[in-house]
């Protein structure tokens, strides 16, 4: 799945790349840190929901799918906010 390959880029890319930039910032590098493991709970709760409903989404669970989506894009919208912020400004340093 595509979400799939876009985590194992983020990870091994930009992740890594910027806890080796900031290997001499205690407080950057555990931020990054967070972040990454922040952003490994919202794959597992992706993952998850692509298996609950891959096989299994009809009229009975469509307002639990609904919902469940809802969720999962608040905390996305979240995510991407937190990272225009506080990330993303660290390739400019």
């Amino acid at each position: 799945v595509a979400y799939k390959n876009h985590i194992l880029l983020e990870d091994t890319k930009l992740y890594i790349g910027l806890q080796e930039k900031y290997q001499d910032h205690f407080r950057v590098v555990k931020m990054i840190d967070e972040m990454q493991k922040e952003m490994n709970g919202i794959t597992r709760t992706v993952t998850m929901f692509v298996r609950k409903y891959e096989n299994d989404l009809n009229y009975s669970n469509l307002e639990e799918f609904s919902n469940d989506l809802s969720q999962i894009g608040q905390a996305l919208g979240r995510r991407i906010t937190t990272e225009e912020e506080r990330l993303y400004p660290l390739f400019t340093d």
